[in-house]
């Protein structure tokens, strides 16, 4: 066993002497190349089936690298030297450390946490008129706080969510046209629970005249309202 020394990456030739002084007729050539390091790691969350593509940004990445979650790797797609993206691996809910390994030089690690998706089992309330305030709460599981926790109105429409706990979040309605729009959840952003509930917005009344205008205090009058 012979422990190399400090050099600079690229080949390099290795021979045997016994004396320091007579060589070895036998020469080999090894590739020395520099350490791999993680400066950035993006998503940081993906629920435990895995399948995610990350993107990861550092220095020293070549072709021959291996993303890898603790025990479990997987290729790359190698952009750059400093730049490359692989896909997340399944595992149990939890953190999970991750790093670059280029045969067999290991970098430094960064965290990334696995989930399960959330559910919402209900919504409430279920309508309201357009207002500044409104406001639905949803039952759950599974929910998160991070700056990723998104609630979504319909397609496109989403706001941050308040995770009052694990099974419990509030979701500020934006402005929106009179309709029925469907409430979902995440907790990285992407990945939107299905629940299918429904959230739907009245159109707010609109009243054009009252009969009569006046009464006695003494009597009971119907009104009639027109809108």
């Amino acid at each position: 066993v012979c422990a190399a020394p400090t050099t600079w990456p690229g080949k390099i030739s290795v021979s045997l002497s016994h004396n320091c002084k007579d060589i070895a007729s036998y020469q080999y050539t090894v590739q020395a190349i520099r350490s791999p390091q993680i400066i950035s790691l993006k998503p940081t969350l993906g629920p435990v089936q895995g399948g995610i593509s990350i993107s990861i940004s550092g220095i020293y990445f070549d072709s021959f690298s291996v993303c890898c979650f603790e025990r479990s790797c997987n290729p790359i797609t190698f952009l750059t030297s400093s730049f490359l993206n692989c896909l997340s691996v399944p595992s149990s809910p939890g953190s999970i450390q991750v790093f670059i390994n280029t045969s067999n030089i290991i970098s430094n690690s960064f965290l990334f946490v696995a989930f399960v998706e959330p559910q919402i089992v209900n919504v409430i309330p279920t309508l309201g008129i357009p207002s500044t305030a409104l406001h639905v709460t949803l039952t759950g599981n599974e929910f998160q706080e991070s700056r990723t926790s998104v609630c979504k109105f319909g397609c496109c429409t989403s706001l941050v969510a308040k995770i009052l706990s694990s099974s419990q979040a509030i979701c500020s309605i934006p402005p929106l046209a009179s309709g029925e729009y469907a409430v979902e959840y995440t907790n990285d952003g992407i990945h939107f629970s299905q629940s299918g509930f429904l959230f739907m917005i009245l159109k707010p009344p609109y009243l054009t005249s009252v009969s009569p205008t006046f009464s006695f205090t003494s009597q009971s009058v119907m009104v009639s309202m027109i809108g």
